[in-house]
């Protein structure tokens, strides 16, 4: 159970993120307000930190403390607004992907039961490409982990499994495949590049759906799949 310390720093950590995607939208909105109020739910949350982590932070702390003094003596000028908040996106991405967390895990999902059939085969497609697309491979690890928990990953879980993640690469911004795609084809249109993506994503799922039931009907009637839940 959070504490009311914990569920402040929650709430600002979301304020954080909201500011920040909204400061892209509104040039009203500074952009060291976001960073602001992230420090402060950093604040909150030193309390509960582990003995590790806060000796981590300190040595980073004092590490930039140390580079800051440096420059201003060499006579550099030090921006402390831009200080406070050059790594909110980067931030904005991690609070993002631990709010996906509770999306795609409740507390009672080790004990439910694994769904079956073609809706099962489906939906697991379906909820891994959206998890991977934003955490990755390690969708690919937190689903089959669950799925062989019980019984060993069978050919037609594995190859799904890889092909959800593989797929999402078409479309998602968080992929180093889009970053290059938009980065060196000349004029690349943003909404373009998602659209084909997604496009191309499902197709990827039909062939994969079609492709399975062809060898073997039982593959998808009887295919044991991730209880994602959204």
């Amino acid at each position: 159970m959070l504490n009311t310390t914990e569920k402040m720093a929650g709430g600002l950590l979301f304020a954080s993120m909201a500011l920040t995607i909204m400061s892209h939208f509104l040039p009203l909105i500074p952009f060291w307000l976001p960073g602001l109020v992230a420090w402060l739910s950093g604040v909150l949350l030193v309390s509960g930190a582990t003995v590790e982590q806060k000796k981590i932070s300190t040595v980073l702390l004092l590490i930039g403390i140390v580079g800051w003094c440096w420059a201003w003596f060499l006579g550099v000028p030090v921006d402390w607004q831009k200080a406070s908040s050059m790594n909110q996106n980067l931030i904005t991405l991690f609070v993002g992907v631990h709010f996906l967390r509770l999306v795609a895990l409740p507390d009672s999902h080790e004990e439910e039961r694994l769904p079956r059939g073609e809706k099962a085969f489906i939906t697991t497609f379906l909820g891994l490409h959206t998890l991977g697309a934003v955490i990755n491979m390690s969708a690919v690890i937190l689903v089959g982990d669950r799925i062989s928990k019980h019984e060993k990953l069978t050919k037609v879980q594995a190859m799904l499994l890889v092909r959800a993640l593989a797929s999402a690469a078409f479309w998602s911004p968080f992929f180093a495949a889009f970053g290059a795609a938009m980065a060196f084809a000349e004029n690349s249109s943003l909404v373009i590049v998602l659209g084909a993506g997604l496009f191309i994503a499902l197709i990827a799922l039909g062939i994969s759906f079609l492709e399975f039931k062809k060898e073997a009907a039982k593959n998808v009637e009887s295919f044991v799949g991730f209880p994602i839940h959204f």
